[in-house]
């Protein structure tokens, strides 16, 4: 049996499919808003589906939400936080990073983008220069 607090590499990877698969679905969302029920649905399932156990994608949705509710500004009790969910909130921060290096947000309106490598922002057409 896997200890999924412990495993910090496949906590990488649960945290990695969450935001893709979190990304997929407002963007499908977002273009879809104007479709049919039914080709919102097939576009919806189309998303890739989560490949990890279920213990690492709960481990890292509480590790979220401690995140959240730290930003919110309620203080974590640092007694009761263990050295396995400080070194997940490494990992979440470290994966977020990677996240945004992947879908680096718009200059114009912030909206993240589907690749690094877009012309164009997904949200509000502003192109992208490119370095040469």
């Amino acid at each position: 049996m896997i200890d999924v607090v412990r495993d910090t590499e496949g906590l990488m990877l649960a945290f990695a499919e969450i935001f893709e698969q979190d990304f997929d679905r407002a963007r499908i969302s977002r273009t879809a808003e104007s479709a049919s029920e039914t080709t919102r649905k097939r576009l919806l399932d189309s998303v890739a589906p989560l490949t990890l156990s279920p213990g690492y994608h709960d481990y890292a949705h509480h590790l979220i939400q401690l995140e959240s509710e730290h930003e919110a500004g309620l203080a974590l009790d640092v007694k009761s936080l263990t050295s396995f969910e400080a070194a997940g909130l490494v990992c979440l921060s470290r994966a977020r990073l990677a996240f945004k290096a992947k879908h680096p947000p718009c200059s114009a309106c912030g909206a993240l983008q589907p690749t690094r490598f877009a012309p164009e922002c997904d949200a509000c057409g502003a192109k992208f220069q490119r370095r040469k």
